[in-house]
């Protein structure tokens, strides 16, 4: 029901250009962790914002928190559905 009000009311769209489709985060295809050219400037980024001080923690290094990321992301896609 969220993915499908999500669809309707607040549709996006990706880099390409095309429509996000939010059923494939239910349906076992969710991604958290972006990959290529994504992961590259998504690095530089964090490694700006830790070097700027913008954590109030001490931040995981961004390869440690990629890997979360896509420990969870697998965990979520594994799951059996209801």
């Amino acid at each position: 029901a969220v993915a499908t009000h999500k669809s309707w009311f607040f549709s996006e769209k990706n880099s390409s250009g095309q429509r996000i489709d939010y059923h494939l985060a239910i349906n076992g295809e969710l991604r958290l962790t972006p990959a290529d050219q994504a992961r590259v400037a998504l690095q530089k980024n964090y490694e700006a914002m830790v070097e700027e001080g913008l954590f109030l923690n001490d931040p995981l290094p961004f390869s440690e928190l990629m890997a979360r990321c896509s420990d969870l992301e697998e965990e979520i896609n594994n799951r059996e559905r209801t």
